[in-house]
C-alpha cells in the first residue's frame, strides 16, 4: 500500500492567503487615492459651473446681437434663475459680475479648489471661514 497524501499543503494555503491580502491592500490603496465618489462630485460641480458660464456667454452674445455692443451683465440672486435656468439650486452660491460667474456664500474647501481649477472667481471666502 502506498501512502499518498492528497489535499492542499499548509504552505500553499499560507501563500494563497498572503497573495489575497496583498491584492486587497492594493485595491484599498487605489480606491483611497482615486476616490471615485469624490471624482464624480468634482466632475458634476465643475460641469455645472461650465454650463452656467456657457449660459451667461450665450446671453451676452444674444444681447450683443440685439444692442450691437457687448453689455456688461451683472445679475443678483433675484434675477438669476429667470435669466440663467442652469443656476437653479445655486442661487445663494453664485452671481454674475462683468459677464463672469462668481461664487459667493457657503462653499466647502473642495468646491473652492475645484472652482479655482476652472478659473472661476470667488468672493466672501474670509467671512465663511471666520464662522468655522
Amino acid at each position: 500500500m502506498s501512502n499518498k497524501r492528497r489535499g492542499i499543503s499548509l504552505i500553499v494555503l499560507v501563500i494563497t492567503i498572503i497573495v489575497i491580502v496583498i491584492l486587497a491592500v492594493a485595491v484599498i490603496l487605489t480606491l483611497a487615492n482615486n476616490n471615485p465618489i469624490e471624482n464624480a462630485k468634482k466632475a458634476a460641480f465643475q460641469n455645472d459651473l461650465k454650463t452656467m458660464q456657457e449660459e451667461v456667454n450665450l446671453y451676452v452674445d444674444s444681447e450683443y446681437t440685439r444692442l450691437k455692443e457687448y453689455p456688461l451683465v451683472n445679475v443678483s440672486k433675484s434675477q438669476m434663475v429667470n435669466l440663467f435656468p442652469s443656476t437653479k439650486g445655486y442661487e445663494n452660491q453664485i452671481k454674475v459680475e462683468d459677464n463672469k460667474i462668481v461664487l459667493i456664500g457657503e462653499l466647502s474647501q473642495k468646491e473652492i479648489e475645484w472652482a479655482k481649477e476652472l478659473g472661476i472667481r470667488i468672493r466672501n471666502i474670509w467671512n465663511q471661514w471666520s464662522r468655522r
